[in-house]
This record gives C-alpha cells, structure tokens and sequence, in this order.
C-alpha cells in the first residue's frame, strides 16, 4: 500500500498510468464496435428513424410555413394591413401601452393572413382531389366515400377490360409478347393497388399520417405568427456558439439559399399549373378521356427538366390508343408536344428563369443522377439540391481566393517593409562614411 502512494504521488508516473488506461479503454471499446458492428449499425439506424418518425410533425410544420410564407406575406401586406389599419412602425420611443397594441393589431392581421391562406389551399386541394375522383368515376361524386371507392374500384375494372381484350386481339411475335408482359404488369399493378379494399384500407391508413399532419399544420402556424421571435432566437442561438464573423457568414449562406430555393419554388408552381390548364385544355379540345387527368399529370411531370414532359406524353398516347386509335394518341402527343415548346420558350423562362443559376448540362447531369439514385423524387429535387451546392461552392471560391489576395498583399508588404529597411541601412550606412571621411 505505501508502494502504492509513493508511486501515485509521482506526477509522470500517474500521467503514464491514465494514458495507458485511457489507450486500453479506447482499444477496448473499437474492438467491441468492429465485433458487433452490424448490430450497432442497425440499432443506431432504428433510433435514428424512430427520432426521425417522432419528428415527422416538426419537418411537416417546417415545410408548410417555409412554402406559404411568401403567399401570407402577400395576403398580409396587400389586404389585411388595409382592413385592420396597421399603425406606422414604432420608433422606439412610444409608450409600453402603444407597443402592445401594435403588436396586437399585427398578431391579428398574421393569424387573419394565414388562417385565409390555409382556407384557399383547403378548398383548392379538395376541388382537385373531387375532380379527379369523379374522372376516374365519370360522373360527379355526390354519395358517400365507400360507395365512391366502389365506383371508382367498378371503373378501373372496367378499364382493365377493355386493355385485356386489346392485348389479346393484337398479333403474335416478339413485340406483342413484350406489350403482353408490360399490360399484365401494369393490370397487376392496377388490380393491386386500385381494387375496392385496397382503396378502403389506403383510406383508412391515412389516419395516422393525418394526425402528424394536422399537428405539422398547428406547428406551422405558431411558425409563421412568430416568424421574428424565432428569427431572434436563431440569431441568439448564433451569438451564443459562433463569433460574429462566422454568424454573419453563416446568416448570409442561409439568405442565398432562401433566395435560390423560394424563388425557383415560385416560379415551378406557377409554371405547373400552366402546363397543366393548356394540356387539358387541349387534349379536351382533341376528344381525349381523362383529358384533365392527363393533363395534371402531365403539368405535374413538367417539374422534372427534360424528362419531365416526355413522362407526361406516355400516358396520353397510351390513352388515346386504346379508347380511339394510335392517330388519337399520336395527335395528344403532338398537343403536349406543341404546349412543351410554348413553356419552353416562353412561359418557363420568364417564370422561372435562371433562378437557380445553374448550366443546362449541369442541370441535365443533376436530374440523371437524382434519378439514379432516389427516383422520381430526385428528380424533383436534383435541381435545388444542385442549386445550394452551387452556392457552397461560389463562397468556398470566394474565400480561397481572399485568402490568396491576402497572403499576397502580405508578401508584398513585407517586401516593401524589407526595401525600406534596406534603404534605411544604405543611408546610415552611408552617413557613417559621410562622418568618417570628414574626421579624416
């Protein structure tokens, strides 16, 4: 025990004995990580996507306010601050009793602005969801949601008829084998995922992601009422953790981004549903069935650069040849095709724009490899996702090439300082001659 105390009250001897115990600790703990890897990874990701799930309302919440913001923002300035006479801003010398009344008259216009803002998206979604429902149906839907189903489930079956005996009256070889197995895929599909029980129970099953959505919705509204305090609490949050410098740097990647991302969402909305009003406007002038359809679809998959509107033309040929003949299919291709070269040529430009930036071919290799790896939703997001990089590579330019002009500011600095110094030497040094050949 004495060996012990006179060996502990040795300051290196005890810096040598943590450091072996701390290695040993460490050694121990990545072996046990490498041996039961695969049970850690897969416990690490259900708690990851438990967290994730629980959270689902806060992204939710998050993703609504950040899209209608700018729609409240209008209803708000344009009209609300008419009706309740919004009071000029305060200068900061008013009366605490003129500051709560400010506050409360513009509490009141927000939550006007944002409870009329959500009553438009309601109504406009519902009519959209009706109208579907009633093409598939073909007729206006005025009973009740299980007798709908049914009607719609006896009209998908009706149309998968009709596609069965089409296949079965087209000639033998190669192709029709290959068109047979293609049908029977998509009637599997069909008879799947659009049978009677199967939409009862999609119905059913949306319950739970209702619920997450009404408390996003409830979320979304406290965001968009409080949109400055939480703005003051992340630029709290920012002062508490960073330094100014990296704050404001940070605050301004965040401006751009905001900038790029609202601004190419803007512009794609409003793009999309004039896509989809000139193509069911004109595959109903064409005689096409599920004209609106097709033509929603078709302004849905215009979001998608250059793939986009060559996925919303295949459902309309393959409409038009199986209700008609391949020259009805034949004349919707050309009506999409005519639509795309106006939106691509006029409408899109100017709606959208170059909001993002980006090159054609980069935009071009963004949708291909969005596609490869996530789909049809990368896709969709290839685009902005390419949008923010680009930002984050214009500001690590920027700072690269900063750091240049400062580092060669500095070098030239110091080789003028270096000349003055010389220049300095020279002088005295010349002075001293000067001295000596005088006492000489």
């Amino acid at each position: 025990m004495k060996r012990l105390q006179e060996f502990m009250k040795n300051r290196m001897m005890k810096s040598y004995s943590f450091f072996i115990i701390f290695t040993v600790a460490v050694l121990c703990i990545i072996y046990f990580i490498i041996k039961n890897f695969d049970l850690i990874a897969v416990t690490t990701g259900s708690a990851l996507l438990s967290i994730l799930d629980a959270l689902t309302p806060l992204f939710i919440g998050l993703l609504l306010a950040y899209i209608i913001n700018p729609l409240v923002n209008g209803i708000d300035i344009r009209f609300m601050s008419r009706i309740f006479k919004d009071p000029p801003p305060l200068s900061g010398n008013e009366k605490p009793s003129a500051k709560k009344k400010y506050k409360r008259k513009k509490y009141r216009s927000r939550l006007a602005s944002i409870i009329i803002t959500y009553v438009i998206i309601i109504i406009l979604i519902s009519l959209l969801i009706y109208l579907l429902a009633s093409l598939l149906v073909g007729k206006l839907l005025l009973g009740s949601l299980p007798a709908a189903a049914g009607d719609i489930a006896n009209n998908v079956a009706l149309y998968e008829e009709n596609i069965r005996n089409w296949v079965s009256d087209l000639p033998g070889g190669a192709i029709s084998e290959r068109i047979n197995d293609a049908a029977d895929a998509i009637l599997s599909w069909i008879s799947k995922n659009l049978s009677a029980g199967a939409i009862v129970s999609a119905v059913t099953g949306l319950f739970g992601s209702i619920v997450d959505f009404v408390i996003g919705l409830i979320i979304s509204i406290y965001l968009l009422i409080d949109k400055d305090f939480f703005k003051h609490l992340w630029n709290g949050f920012l002062d508490l953790v960073l330094p100014q410098k990296a704050c404001s740097a940070i605050n301004g990647t965040l401006t751009e981004i905001n900038d790029v991302l609202s601004r190419f969402i803007r512009g794609v909305l409003i793009d999309t549903v004039i896509v989809a009003t000139l193509s069911s406007i004109g595959l109903t002038i064409a005689g096409l069935e599920f004209a609106v359809f097709i033509g929603i679809f078709a302004g849905i998959c215009n979001i998608i650069p250059y793939f986009g509107p060559i996925l919303g033309m295949v459902p309309a040929f393959l409409v038009g040849f199986i209700t008609e003949n391949v020259w009805q299919g034949v004349i919707a291709v050309i009506i999409l095709l005519v639509i795309q070269q106006i939106d691509g040529n006029l409408i899109y430009p100017r709606v959208v724009g170059s909001s993002t930036g980006l090159h054609p071919l980069f935009v071009l290799l963004a949708v291909s490899i969005g596609g490869y790896y996530a789909g049809i939703a990368g896709m969709v997001l290839a685009v902005p996702v390419a949008g923010v990089l680009q930002i984050f590579c214009y500001r690590w330019i920027a700072f690269q090439k900063k750091r240049k002009e400062e580092r060669r500011q500095e070098v030239k600095d110091g080789g003028e300082q270096e000349k003055e110094t010389g220049i300095k030497k020279e002088s005295k040094k010349a002075i001293k001659e000067d001295m000596k050949k005088k006492d000489s």
